[in-house]
């Protein structure tokens, strides 16, 4: 079984997703394995909306805003395993 990478912002989401329990590691496993690797971080959003997974988009946005705020500052350390 080969093993998808995803672009940097998505697994820095998943990673402060995980940090905050808003979602489980199985959870971000599944949508990792039907989002599209090159898949953009709001299409991966989109996707645990859509599954409702987390409801507050609000809290979704606040998410993803740090998560593309560490790729800016470089911060590259977001390993998920």
């Amino acid at each position: 079984m080969s093993r998808t990478v995803m672009k940097l912002e998505i697994r820095w989401f998943v990673r402060l997703a995980l940090d905050q329990n808003l979602l489980q590691l199985e959870q971000c496993r599944s949508i990792c394995a039907v989002v599209e690797p090159e898949a953009e971080l709001m299409d991966f959003a989109q996707k645990i909306i859509d599954d409702g997974l987390i409801t507050d988009v609000e809290l979704l946005d606040k998410i993803a805003g740090i998560a593309l705020a560490n790729i800016s500052n470089r911060v590259l350390h977001a390993k998920i395993s």
